[in-house]
């Protein structure tokens, strides 16, 4: 079986997804777990058993299996489609981690989108907890509803509601589920239910697993490897940020702010910035509760599904294009233009919606906003001019450091910061594609830039030089590169970066004092 050549992808990957669950299969450390001081014994027993139970059941006992019967698989794609107990190696993984609950299927999400690093059957296999999570009993999902709207709507107005639901679900995810409703004075609403007890599992996920990766950090590294500890990666930050990140999607009226903020900006009816046009649901604040969300039901299709050029007409593939297009544009002006980003903005969250005003782009689920500093964009955008114009990677090493993404004691060190440039220098030439000569008129060409490389590249730098990669980044970068794919399927000449340029150059426009932060002469 073809395995990993290197530990800095494993290390890297870690700090890129602001999180790495340790293995959970062995009996001194599910004893570590229940006995801390910091968990409640019973609750981190229990929990921790559950674990355990899942892994084995669904992870170890297949996949041993699997060897037994078909030998050590030549690859790692051959493994995760291997099939036992009619599913494959990766599917069995995917249903585990959807036992497991919310905590790890965020964790399979994220994986999801890193088809850089995870092999391909086991991406497209994680793809299903984007948007095809099991639901949980409609009964319960209206029992909630009529306890959380009985103080508001009468009982008439109640009884006449519940009714209107949908009678399945139309979408379930790790949190919540939606159901489609009617109510005569709005028309049709999507009802957002929260998963019963989730914030219970999370709760005590978050402990054990800050519990596990204390212990781990607390390993002593080996001697020749000059570090105090086996783990370079900083477990304990990365599980309280990624812990951080599902708790606000736990805050259904932290949602229903985020929906508001990000409408005032950008929906096409009323938003303030010009720059962006999107569809933002309408929200009925009066009807959102702790455990509900009630809003606009918009009709669309999802961005997910308008990548098969095979399967459409020209027309049908321009307007698709057009599309993945806006998705784009949209993502970059959040970055560059307010700062105030939709923070998971995937395929599944994204429509092409029917308006009054033609299609435009619809955007879903407010769990998470990003806000992107000021210096941070004024940076992102030096950077894109130094690699257009200037080709200087130490230039970028630079803003890097200035920006606290690469620590003081890596950019003080000359042999260590020469390094980092060299390193950059082997990323950039990977995932930049430079044009052999000027344009014929005399204008010149933008570099493709692959999106779809970008976080493969910059993760091998984590472990190396203890470079951060923001959670606004990683979630934004792997959006882009997503929709990115979307458009090469569309149109094999797209060309990301020709579409970052004009809004780079807009910006510096807009605000004449944006400099590069090195004392390096350069475009920007």
């Amino acid at each position: 079986m073809k395995w990993p050549n290197h530990l800095l992808v494993t290390a890297s990957f870690a700090q890129s997804l602001a999180f790495l669950p340790p293995p959970l299969t062995s009996t001194t450390l599910s004893q570590e777990i229940s006995s801390s001081s910091q968990l409640h014994d019973s609750i981190a027993l229990t929990r921790s058993k559950q674990v355990l139970e899942v892994v084995v059941e669904d992870v170890l006992r297949p996949f041993l299996v699997s060897t037994i019967a078909h030998g050590i698989p030549r690859s790692w794609e051959h493994f995760w489609t291997v099939e036992t107990f009619n599913r494959t190696n990766a599917q069995h993984l995917v249903h585990a981690l959807e036992r497991l609950g919310p905590t790890y299927v965020k964790f399979g999400q994220a994986l999801s989108t890193r088809q850089d690093v995870v092999p391909r059957p086991l991406a497209d296999a994680l793809e299903k907890l984007q948007h095809d999570m099991a639901p949980f009993d409609n009964d319960e999902a209206r029992d909630i509803l009529r306890k959380e709207l009985g103080q508001v709507l009468s009982t008439e107005q109640l009884t006449a509601f519940l009714s209107s639901l949908s009678k399945e679900p139309v979408a379930a995810a790790s949190i919540g589920q939606v159901y489609k409703g009617y109510l005569p004075d709005r028309g049709h609403v999507a009802v957002k239910i929260q998963r019963p007890l989730v914030r219970s599992v999370v709760e005590q996920d978050s402990a054990m697993l800050r519990q596990i990766a204390t212990w781990v950090e607390a390993i002593p590294g080996i001697p020749a490897s000059n570090q105090d500890s086996l783990i370079a990666t900083k477990l304990v930050a990365a599980v309280d940020e990624f812990m951080a990140r599902v708790m606000e999607e736990l805050d259904y009226q932290n949602e229903a702010g985020n929906m508001e903020k990000f409408a005032e900006l950008y929906c096409y009816r009323n938003g303030i910035f010009p720059d962006v046009n999107v569809v933002v649901p309408i929200l009925y604040r009066d009807l959102c509760t702790s455990s509900i969300l009630v809003m606009e039901w918009i009709e669309g299709e999802k961005l997910s599904s308008v990548g098969n050029s095979t399967i459409m007409d020209e027309s049908t593939r321009a307007e698709n294009l057009a599309m993945v297009e806006a998705g784009i544009a949209a993502t970059l002006s959040q970055l560059l233009g307010t700062g105030l980003m939709h923070a998971d903005p995937h395929t599944g969250n994204l429509l092409k919606v029917q308006t009054d005003e033609g299609l435009l782009l619809g955007f879903l689920d407010f769990g998470m906003l990003s806000t992107v500093p000021e210096n941070v964009r004024d940076a992102l955008v030096c950077a894109v001019a130094q690699l257009v114009f200037a080709r200087d990677t130490q230039a970028v090493a630079d803003l890097f450091g200035e920006l606290d993404l690469i620590p003081g004691t890596v950019m003080n060190d000359s042999t260590k910061r020469l390094a980092l440039a060299q390193a950059l220098d082997a990323v950039f030439r990977d995932i930049l594609l430079y044009p052999d000569e000027a344009s014929t008129d005399g204008t010149t060409l933008v570099p493709v830039l692959r999106f779809d490389k970008l976080l493969a590249g910059l993760s091998l730098l984590v472990a190396r030089f203890q470079f951060t990669l923001p959670p606004y980044f990683l979630n934004n970068a792997r959006a882009l590169g997503t929709l990115e794919g979307l458009a090469r399927k569309l149109d094999p000449s797209f060309n990301s970066l020709q579409a970052l340029y004009p809004y780079a150059l807009n910006r510096i426009l807009r605000n004449p004092k944006v400099r590069p932060r090195s004392d390096k002469k350069a475009a920007c």
